[in-house]
């Protein structure tokens, strides 16, 4: 028996439209990724796998990552996740400030809007400072970790 393409999609093709389905859900509704690095310890650890909703701003159209519309904003205290242009890698990162917020930072210590950024040090190495630090919500809430 001779196997031809049309036969191929015919037999395959309950498989084929799962796929085509899993590539649409993943870039355009929602996603999973593992963590890249150790910069949202002690919160996400690397390795940890994020559940990633790709219409909490807004949708956008895949690969070329145009935004159609826009229906929210990342709030401070948040978690996103985005891929800069400068780098093909996906960073996790938490909100400390909105546009309009001032920053000021002196040596170690960050104020927001005036405030200073309660912090404190958990872990210091030679090449990088591991902390905890407390970014108040715009609901009064209060987020850990940075």
């Amino acid at each position: 028996m001779k196997t031809t393409p049309a036969r191929l999609l015919r037999d395959y093709r309950p498989l084929l439209i799962f796929a085509i389905l899993l590539v649409t859900f993943r870039t355009t509704i929602a996603d999973w990724s593992p963590v890249p690095s150790g910069s949202m310890e002690p919160t996400l650890v690397p390795g940890d796998v994020m559940w990633i909703d790709k219409t909490a701003f807004g949708p956008s159209l895949p690969i070329i990552n145009k935004k159609l519309l826009t229906w929210g904003s990342p709030k401070r205290g948040e978690v996103i996740t985005f891929v800069p242009p400068h780098k093909d890698q996906l960073f996790v990162k938490r909100v400390i400030a909105v546009p309009g917020d001032h920053l000021r930072i002196e040596g170690m210590k960050l104020w927001v809007n005036g405030q200073p950024l309660a912090q404190q040090i958990t872990r210091e190495e030679a090449d990088y400072l591991l902390g905890e630090g407390t970014i108040a919500t715009s609901h009064g809430e209060r987020s850990e970790g940075w």
